[in-house]
């Protein structure tokens, strides 16, 4: 077919890139495979790596694996990883803190 493997299953990407003054932000694109469930991939900047995450926001748990030779590591790496992690709107903060 004439069409990518992720349109044809529905998927739908983003791709977002932000830089305000000095502070550069890698480019990110990512897909939304069901509610609340998304693949989001990166490549940074500043050192020699590439990243592919799935979050899973209804159970706050992400999952992934890195590539590449951080740290200037002269062997590529295969990096795994994963989080529990709580929504910044769901956290709960002291009376006497105020958010910027």
């Amino acid at each position: 077919m004439g069409l990518p493997r992720a349109t044809r299953l529905g998927l739908r990407r983003s791709r977002c890139r932000t830089q305000t003054r000095d502070c550069g932000t890698d480019e990110t694109s990512y897909w939304k495979i069901r509610d609340g469930v998304y693949v989001v991939t990166w490549r940074e900047i500043l050192i020699d790596l590439a990243a592919v995450f799935v979050y899973d926001m209804a159970a706050c748990r992400s999952t992934g694996c890195a590539w590449g030779t951080p740290g200037g590591l002269t062997e590529p790496r295969h990096i795994l990883t994963g989080a529990v992690f709580e929504k910044l709107h769901d956290a709960g903060y002291p009376a006497d803190i105020e958010l910027v």
